[in-house]
């Protein structure tokens, strides 16, 4: 592993893969404070993507990051509020890792993970990612844990993951979660499935809870034709699974016991439901909602309000948003609620029309309206001079 200073030189030496600009929908993250979101962005003209932050108080926004499109990019505060966690896939399967300080004229520090992953688990290993405690640990086809004070990286004990078990990360409060792929073996009645536990953020070890069966999924519909999204909650050690396929959708809870909850949702036909985000009393939950329009017209967006029980969904509409092509489509647009919880924010890539340049939406939950906010992502600078992104 190398650690260097100057993110934008290190950019603009490497070539990033071409996944489709959907990655960088994986959602917006508030400081511990409750007054600046940082957000992954895109130019209308798909030329330029990157990371900004929107103060509230200020209504400005600041670009932390650009660089050329196409490439995996997340992006979290990190938990004690004093930098911003960057995460990109690289074309050599290698994960950056960079850490914005919150102050410009603090230095960038670079972590090149030079840590062998197959395309599935380097995706997952940096869209499922978890930071507890100033550690970052990331899953994927291997295990592993960087310490962001001092750059050290460890490895879990050998034989807990690999490309036919790759591990998807959760937090949940100071809790890690995680989700597993168990291929089952010839002899297993049951077939495969997926397990369910907690990691050991001392040794790194996966502690399993559960195993739901492949059968138990399908059952549900997720399979080949629909889709499934994971997050934390509701309930201590807890999973939530959303589902959707065809006309139906589904929230389930995984916890100790398995399966232990289904509810149905009402929701249009073909609509597909993303990760769950739950209030901090459990009481009411949020998700990015599309909806097919008629004629290929696009997808209508939406942020549902949802009742714990789900028998009372909220649409709170945000923007009409162009549909992409089967291979380049991807629901992962999340929700993020405000440390006091009276607000959510949301941001996605998918623009119906290519000269719009709202790319962060606020929904005020103290309203009775919802009123919604948009927010514009920052005139893209270009750096001038040698190693220029």
């Amino acid at each position: 592993m190398s650690r260097r200073n100057g993110a934008y030189c290190v950019l603009g030496a490497i070539g990033m893969i071409a996944l489709g600009l959907y990655v960088i929908a994986c959602g917006p993250s508030w400081s511990p404070d409750g007054r600046t979101i940082v957000f992954p962005y895109a130019t209308g003209d798909l030329s330029r993507q990157g990371v900004a932050l929107y103060d509230l108080r200020t209504k400005q926004v600041t670009s932390l990051l650009e660089m050329d499109p196409g490439g995996l990019l997340t992006a979290q505060w990190a938990r004690d509020g004093r930098s911003v966690i960057v995460c990109i896939g690289l074309e050599e399967k290698h994960e950056l890792i960079l850490q914005l300080p919150r102050h410009a004229a603090a230095p960038t520090r670079v972590y090149d993970l030079d840590v062998p992953q197959s395309d599935d688990g380097w995706i997952t290993s940096l869209t499922y990612s978890a930071e507890v405690a100033g550690r970052l640990y990331l899953g994927g086809d291997s295990l592993v844990c960087l310490d962001l004070a001092s750059g050290a990286l460890t490895a879990s004990p050998p034989g807990q993951a690999d490309k036919d078990r790759t591990v998807s990360l959760l937090t949940q409060g100071d809790r890690i979660l995680y989700l597993q792929g168990n291929p089952g073996t010839e002899t297993d009645s049951l077939g495969g499935g997926m397990d369910f536990g907690t990691l050991d953020p001392a040794t790194l070890r996966l502690q399993r809870i559960c195993t739901v069966r492949d059968a138990e999924m399908k059952a549900l519909g997720v399979d080949s034709d629909g889709t499934a999204c994971f997050a934390a909650g509701p309930g201590e050690a807890q999973i939530t699974l959303a589902t959707a396929k065809e006309d139906r959708s589904r929230v389930v809870i995984i916890g100790r016991g398995g399966i232990e909850k289904v509810m149905e949702l009402r929701l249009e036909a073909g609509t597909q439901l993303g990760a769950l985000v739950w209030a901090a009393d459990g009481s009411k939950a949020y998700a990015s909602v599309f909806t097919p329009l008629p004629a290929s017209e696009g997808l209508r967006f939406a942020v549902a309000e949802l009742s714990a029980d789900m028998a009372s969904v909220r649409l709170i509409p945000i923007i009409t948003v162009a549909e992409l092509d089967d291979n380049d489509r991807s629901y992962e647009s999340r929700v993020a609620l405000s440390p006091d919880g009276r607000k959510a924010a949301v941001s996605t890539a998918y623009w119906k029309k290519k000269g719009t340049r709202r790319a962060l939406f606020l929904v005020d939950l103290r309203d009775p309206a919802r009123r919604v906010t948009a927010v514009e992502y920052p005139t893209p600078r270009r750096a001038e001079g040698a190693g220029a992104p």
